[in-house]
């Protein structure tokens, strides 16, 4: 039944992608999220082609629909303009590679990435729009979640922590924990926001799962994101009486949820010097490597995707001196020894400045409904919290980072309106404002 509800729905994703691009968005990335050919492996084919194609139907009705006519704030059209341009000094920097092969794997994917989110960007205007796109993320990955807490209550451990090249597209527990920052910042921002009690309570329920999902992968830097991440949206939300005794239950929960092993491999992160496993002591030499590599290649780095291949060159370690590759799992360090000082910049500016702006304008979100608030105070909450997690597992090809600026822009977009204080639920009136003119005519009479 599963696989037949997948087709089904992917047909009808190519079909709105097709009238209704900024939905296909939204449906893209709930298809990447889901991950239908990982969880039904025994119905659905090894690669389907479901992204390929509703990217397809949404470029196409992108150009029928001149959704380039969209109002974009100048803050949007900055960072589109920041995201074109990493990826031109990508491809200027992939012209003096030293390992073709694999600059152009990894162009082969960055370019597909890029031009989703430029769409996206474009058309993800409007509150509604950014809900759809928010909605379907949490509810793609939440099913990820509750599989991979059912498998750990079947086996009694989870596979992504200790098995290589297991799960969703071959994910490793670090970067699969990472992708799953900006989501859960996203489902902590709809528990804390006013919506009805019932919303809130399958918000929480998915958060929590999402939390245990993270704590049984033992990934310690998305941890330390996720604590990040939570510390903020706890900070930043608007609190109410309703609220606090949200924070204080989930609070209790978290704790209870974690147990002694979480909490061994978590407090690992912080012994002293002699204290440090291999995984942990091997970060501070990664990263000294990391630094030797921009030094030497400032302007156009190594090459995309290149960096593993160098690193060995430029560290001392005695537990893996005998590797030939070596990742630096460390976004920051990865981008810039690929690319340049310049593209990293960049690329850092693309997710600092719809973050920043969102941040100045808090107050007027908060206050203009619950749309927006949750909006918001998940932009403003899960940005740092996933930057922290990337600093100790690389991702720039991890799709649902790209989430947040593409919902952070589309906030900046939004004309102030009247205050709705009333509760709501999460989608009232998305469908409604990208329907066509009759259908919308229709649909009144």
């Amino acid at each position: 039944m599963g696989a037949i509800f997948v087709y089904l729905f992917f047909l009808l994703s190519c079909l709105i992608a097709l009238a209704m691009p900024a939905i296909g968005c939204a449906a893209f990335y709930f298809f990447n999220l889901l991950d239908p050919a990982w969880n039904w492996r025994w119905a659905i084919p090894e690669d389907p082609g479901f992204q390929k194609w509703i990217a397809l139907s949404i470029l196409l009705g992108f150009i029928t629909q001149q959704g380039w006519r969209s109002s974009m704030s100048r803050t949007s059209v900055l960072t589109l303009g920041l995201l074109l341009s990493f990826l031109l000094l990508c491809f200027l920097s992939s012209l003096n590679s030293a390992y073709p092969s694999k600059t152009e794997f990894y162009l082969d994917m960055l370019w597909r990435i890029v031009l989703i989110v430029a769409i996206s960007l474009v058309l993800t205007v409007t509150e509604n729009r950014a809900m759809l796109l928010a909605v379907g993320c949490v509810l793609g990955q939440a099913y990820n979640s509750f599989q991979i807490n059912l498998e750990y209550i079947q086996l009694g451990f989870c596979r992504y922590a200790y098995a290589a090249n297991w799960g969703m597209k071959g994910l490793d527990n670090n970067t699969y924990s990472i992708l799953t920052i900006p989501i859960l910042a996203l489902s902590i921002a709809f528990v804390l926001t006013r919506w009805k009690w019932w919303l809130r309570g399958i918000a929480a329920g998915i958060c929590l799962l999402q939390i245990h999902q993270l704590m049984m992968m033992e990934s310690r830097g998305s941890m330390l994101g996720a604590i990040l991440t939570a510390s903020l949206a706890v900070w930043y939300c608007p609190k109410s009486p309703v609220t606090n005794t949200i924070l204080i239950a989930g609070g209790t929960l978290v704790v209870l949820l974690a147990g002694p092993p979480v909490i061994r491999e978590f407090a690992s992160s912080f012994g002293a010097e002699e204290q440090l496993d291999v995984s942990a002591e091997s970060r501070f030499y990664l990263w000294k490597a990391g630094a030797a590599i921009i030094w030497e290649y400032p302007w156009l780095g190594v090459g995309p995707g290149c960096s593993s291949a160098f690193v060995p060159l430029y560290y001392d370690f005695d537990a893996m001196k005998a590797q030939n590759e070596k990742a630096l799992h460390n976004l920051f360090f990865e981008i810039m020894c690929e690319n340049g000082v310049i593209a990293g910049t960049i690329y850092f500016s693309f997710f600092l400045l719809p973050w920043g702006m969102v941040w100045i304008n808090r107050r007027r979100f908060f206050r203009e409904n619950p749309k927006q608030c949750a909006l918001a105070l998940g932009v403003i909450a899960g940005t740092p919290g996933y930057l922290l997690a990337s600093m100790f597992s690389s991702g720039s090809l991890i799709e649902s980072s790209y989430v947040l600026p593409i919902i952070g822009c589309a906030l900046l977009s939004i004309r102030p309106i009247s205050t709705d204080d009333e509760e709501t639920d999460f989608l009232s009136g998305t469908i409604e404002e990208d329907l066509p003119s009759s259908a919308k005519v229709m649909q009144q009479a």
